[in-house]
């Protein structure tokens, strides 16, 4: 049996090959809770608002791709005075951006601060990343996402990726826009742009600001540019646009056949409804324009909340049919306690009414909006992906980020559908002292469905299955609460199906043949682990129901298109206790692959370098030697360590006390016969074909492998 981290209300005993051994229980892992006091959150559990708690974000643009929006950020980051005071939030030592993303406008996947200007960024003849706009497009036939960036008020970059999320490459090595370009030397600001995408593919860029010595009520610093087709060219010179009283930011939206540009009013504005600092529109029936202003949408945010007038800056967007507006507000820094103009993300839905093209009025809140479908905790989750959060902090590494946690902090997911049922946790974790996990239902401190027991791996990530002491069902707010350091990968809730188990029920031997093919049933988690979902083969029929990647091979089916992390386990018989000799059947077409192999999670090979074999489909023979095994029943583990291997077979001969005869066929002798793959077959008779067998004797205690020749 699988040595699992058990999760149970009572006594769970683990049994493995040297016989019981006594787990943690329930009441003991709760101790590991006892003294633990949980870390601040800043957002109440009725609050979607601000989007996420655990770095600040500005200037937000939405980008909506593949059915899932993303927000992308200025990455606001605190100054300090000489005293190391938090000072004044100056702007000048920004160089990333934030980017996060959801299906559900509640639950946010954190993917980080990406290196966008200065030396480590990807456009590093910028030395600042502020108010992105971002898009994809089909560009020779594949999809590339596109960011475009102001470089503090001196101009516009853009980068390009073949993700949403980067990394980032500079395609041209300068400005798209700066103060060289056409109709652009007069404008203050060179900065904010937005990004239109047009129904026939063409895009526009709408951007700049600032309001030049009494031209307060017409500054005349917004331009509209065409792009070229690659969308990292111009196409013509940029035109001017004269929204009254602009002070900055820029919005683009077609709606209902009419182009609608939007920006952030100056502090000159003594009108109503144009008030400061308030989001206003204007509308035209062509992309450059000439447009007429038509209206305010959305006031500062310091009339929604204490504390926060200061600049404005949105993006209107349409999601599953309705209509939203992102903005920054400073409700954040002042839940925190301090000062000097950080600013997070809101999301509030507006009112739009698509047949006429106009825009009403949005009201800023910390509600937020309506999650728009419920999470599914059967998916592979990232651990950055959260609705609340206490104290943890996201970093790069493991499938792409991490959170790193302490003891205290937690976080929460929103409305979790566990229908039908839940029974088990698959979690990718490391830690460097030992934690646990608790894992609570609807409160950060309701009630416990159970806990993970990380072990100290050294800083190593560990894929660790949990079986729930309880099945979970209906729909829950979820939390995961961390009793000391741990970095968290991911996670994904099974319903367990079919227990771990031989695969068709009959173990293979050793010694013998272990054909990597017939890995034990059971499931995600307990029988394998897989990175990604796909089954990778296009020829392959066998087992295309499961996620492990198999092909066709020389002698059967052979393990492919493996990856670091990944790994099979097998429901094995050791007839004898020895020392092995292990010969495997391995291909790899580059440097670097290999795996390792444990026994009821003892290793007992080492890592196995797999050599570069010149092709995927050219062969060799490894050999190596195992550590001693016992006698009896035990799961063995192939794990991958090295990527990109092909993995045949592996052959286990005893070293030390296997028999080799040559038998006639008419031997009569009271033997339970094997195939050399450890497949059972019958009894010894006369009529065995000729060919190499394992045969065991159950009353003698004897085994031996046999070598039949036909005799005539």
């Amino acid at each position: 049996m699988k040595n699992h981290f058990l999760l149970s209300t009572a006594v769970a005993f683990l049994l493995n090959s040297s016989g019981l051994s006594l787990a943690a229980t329930d009441a003991e892992l709760a101790q590991q809770f006892s003294n633990v006091t949980l870390s601040t959150g800043y957002k109440s559990q009725s609050n979607h608002n601000p989007l996420m708690t655990q770095r600040y974000g500005a200037d937000p643009y939405v980008m909506v791709y593949d059915d899932e929006v993303f927000v992308y950020m200025t990455n606001d980051i605190y100054e300090y005075d000489s005293n190391g005071a938090i000072t004044t939030n100056g702007y000048g030592k920004i160089n990333t951006i934030n980017c996060i993303s959801s299906k559900d406008l509640v639950n946010w996947t954190d993917h980080g601060s990406m290196k966008i200007a200065g030396s480590a960024g990807a456009a590093k003849w910028a030395s600042c990343s502020w108010a992105p706009t971002a898009m994809h497009a089909t560009v020779d036939g594949k999809e590339k996402f596109f960011l475009y960036f102001a470089n503090n008020g001196s101009g516009v970059g853009v980068v390009t990726s073949d993700t949403p999320y980067g990394p980032w490459t500079d395609p041209i090595g300068k400005e798209l826009i700066s103060r060289s370009t056409p109709t652009c030397s007069s404008v203050t600001w060179l900065f904010d742009p937005a990004v239109l995408m047009d129904d026939d593919g063409t895009a526009y860029v709408y951007f700049g600001g600032g309001v030049p010595t009494g031209m307060q009520a017409d500054p005349g610093t917004a331009r509209v540019v065409k792009l070229g087709k690659d969308y990292i060219s111009l196409d013509g010179s940029p035109v001017q646009i004269n929204p009254p009283y602009l002070f900055e930011d820029a919005g683009a939206n077609k709606i209902g056949g009419k182009y609608l540009y939007s920006y952030c009013s100056n502090w000159n504005c003594t009108g109503d409804p144009m008030g400061s600092a308030q989001i206003c529109y204007m509308t035209s029936s062509n992309p450059m324009g000439p447009f007429t202003y038509t209206g305010m949408i959305f006031k500062n945010p310091g009339n929604f909340f204490a504390n926060s007038y200061g600049n404005n800056h949105h993006a209107v967007f349409e999601f599953k049919g309705e209509y939203y507006i992102a903005y920054h507000a400073m409700v954040l820094q002042n839940a925190i306690g301090v000062t000097g103009g950080y600013r997070s993300t809101h999301i509030d839905k507006i009112p739009v009414d698509v047949s006429a093209g106009t825009i009403g009025q949005a009201t800023g809140t910390v509600t937020g909006v309506s999650q728009v479908k419920t999470f599914d905790p059967f998916e592979r989750t990232e651990a950055e992906t959260m609705a609340w959060m206490g104290g943890i902090e996201t970093v790069d590494g493991g499938s792409g980020m991490l959170v790193n946690a302490t003891k205290g902090d937690w976080i929460g997911l929103s409305n979790v559908d566990f229908s039908p049922r839940a029974d088990a946790i698959v979690i990718n974790a490391s830690s460097t002292t030992g934690a646990v996990i608790k894992v609570c239902l609807d409160k950060v401190d309701g009630d416990v469905a159970g806990y993970i027991e990380v072990p100290n791996t050294g800083g190593t990530l560990k894929s660790i299955t949990a079986e729930l002491s309880a099945s979970i069902s209906g729909k829950h707010d979820l939390f995961f609460v961390f009793s000391n350091n741990c970095s968290f990968d991911y996670w994904q809730f099974r319903t367990i199906e079919v227990a771990q188990g031989a695969y068709e029920g009959e173990m293979q031997t050793i010694p013998g043949r272990l054909e990597v093919e017939r890995y034990d049933v059971g499931g995600e988690g307990f029988a394998y682990h897989d990175e990604d979902s796909k089954y990778n083969s296009e020829e392959c029929t066998f087992r295309t129901d499961e996620a492990v990647d198999l092909d066709n091979g020389e002698t059967g089916y052979v393990l492919g298109w493996t990856i670091k992390g990944e790994w099979t386990e097998y429901t094995v018989d050791v007839t004898e206790t020895d020392e092995y000799t292990w010969t495997a059947k391995v291909a790899s077409g580059l440097d670097g692959s290999s795996f390792r192999l444990y026994l009821d999670d003892e290793d007992i090979t080492g890592n196995i370098e797999v050599p570069n074999t010149g092709a995927w489909s050219s062969y060799e023979d490894i050999t190596g030697q195992t550590s001693s095994i016992e006698k009896g029943q035990h799961v063995l583990k192939l794990a991958i360590e090295g990527s990109y291997c092909n993995i045949d077979y592996i052959d286990f001969k005893s070293s030390t006390t296997t028999e080799v005869a040559d038998m006639r066929q008419d031997k009569s002798e009271d033997y339970d016969v094997y195939t050399i793959a450890g497949i059972y077959i019958g009894k010894w008779t006369k009529d065995l074909p000729a060919g190499c067998y394992l045969l065991r004797d159950e009353k003698k205690g004897e085994a031996k492998t046999i070598l039949v020749k036909n005799h005539k």
